[in-house]
């Protein structure tokens, strides 16, 4: 009878470590942006909201760009996509893009300054970042820039539905052909797995037949 009530501690101890295993949560990170790479249906602006002079660049290789600008067309060019931050997520929130600037216009006034930026609005439309990428033509640059962008967002987003908006403003009065192309768009957050509501019913029912064993055999000896 006491390896018996041996063996019935131990399957009850080790469960209840299985159930704090589980419960435990394992860290893992969710990318909050489709078709980031523009490669959905073999090369698509698909998920992606757009306005103005916005399209799909194909390069020699096959790879696919997003181009905002490039055309005759004098105004804003805008492509967004909306995405929700969860409560159970953590606030490790990064924003990450390859991107690549061309002026095609040396400005004489500030109101002839192409200017490209990148913002995070709330459903409503009202933004909640200063410009996480702010550029326009700089002489010490020249009229093209290439780089990536990879930062922690700053303030981290509180739970709730947002938008990634990247905007390209063609002054009037200047060349129209400006463009900006943009790659690889990601916004990732950290977050925690919860475990499965079926497997801690199962475990839950579990200890409860082990516990009824174990008053079972209490009784039978007495």
């Amino acid at each position: 009878m006491g390896n018996m009530r041996k063996w019935i501690a131990a399957i009850a101890i080790s469960m209840f470590a299985l159930v704090g295993s589980i419960g435990s949560a394992d860290a893992i990170t969710i990318d909050l942006i489709q078709n980031g790479g523009f490669e959905e249906s073999g090369g698509s602006l698909a998920q992606w909201n757009t306005y103005g002079d916005v399209s799909l660049v194909t390069e020699s290789g096959g790879n696919h760009l997003a181009r905002l600008g490039g055309g005759v067309n004098t105004g804003n060019s805008m492509m967004s996509q909306g995405f929700n931050i969860q409560s159970w997520t953590s606030m490790d929130q990064t924003l990450s893009f390859s991107y690549g600037f061309t002026f095609m216009d040396v400005p004489t006034t500030w109101s002839s300054i192409d200017i490209f930026a990148t913002r995070i609005s709330e459903d409503n439309g009202t933004y909640v970042e200063t410009p996480l990428l702010l550029a326009s033509y700089d002489s010490s640059v020249g009229v093209s820039l290439t780089g990536y962008y990879n930062a922690l967002l700053s303030p981290q987003l509180d739970p709730g539905y947002y938008y990634l908006k990247f905007k390209l403003n063609e002054a009037s009065g200047a060349n129209t052909d400006s463009f900006v192309d943009l790659d690889n768009v990601s916004l990732t957050v950290t977050s925690t797995s919860v475990p499965e509501p079926n497997i801690l019913l199962l475990l839950g029912s579990a200890l409860v037949g082990v516990a009824a064993l174990g008053r079972g055999l209490r009784n039978k000896g007495k």
